[in-house]
C-alpha cells in the first residue's frame, strides 16, 4: 500500500510539478498531495462521465443499469456523478450489463 502511494505520489510530482520549485518545503508537499486528490476526482468524474455515456448509447435508465448490476439506485448514481471510487469487480459488472469491452471505459 506505502509503496503504491509512493508511485502515485511521485507520478504526480513528475507531472505536474513546475520546474522551479522548492521540493524541499511542506507548502509543497501539501499542493502535491491536494494536487493528487484533486487528480483522483477528476478521474472519478471522467469515468462516471464515460459510463453514463455509454449507458444512454444503449439507452438505459440508471434504474435499469443498476438492478442488473445488483446495486442499489443511489450507489450506482454516485458513480455516474463521480462520487463514489468504484472497484474494479463493480465496473466489471457494468460493462457486462452495458456490453462493452473494458478497454472501451477507459477510452476518453
Amino acid at each position: 500500500m506505502a509503496n503504491t502511494i509512493f508511485i502515485y505520489i511521485y507520478f504526480v510530482f513528475m507531472c505536474e510539478s513546475p520546474a522551479n520549485t522548492d521540493y524541499n518545503s511542506v507548502s509543497f508537499i501539501k499542493r502535491l498531495l491536494m494536487t493528487s486528490q484533486r487528480s483522483k476526482q477528476l478521474l472519478l468524474k471522467t469515468l462516471g462521465q464515460r459510463i453514463k455515456n455509454l449507458r444512454k448509447e444503449k439507452n438505459m435508465s440508471q434504474y435499469v443499469v443498476a438492478k442488473k448490476c445488483n446495486m442499489d439506485f443511489g450507489s450506482y448514481s454516485n458513480i455516474e456523478n463521480g462520487k463514489r471510487n468504484v472497484t474494479v469487480f463493480t465496473l466489471q459488472r457494468i460493462i457486462k450489463v452495458l456490453k462493452v469491452p473494458f478497454r472501451e471505459l477507459f477510452n476518453f
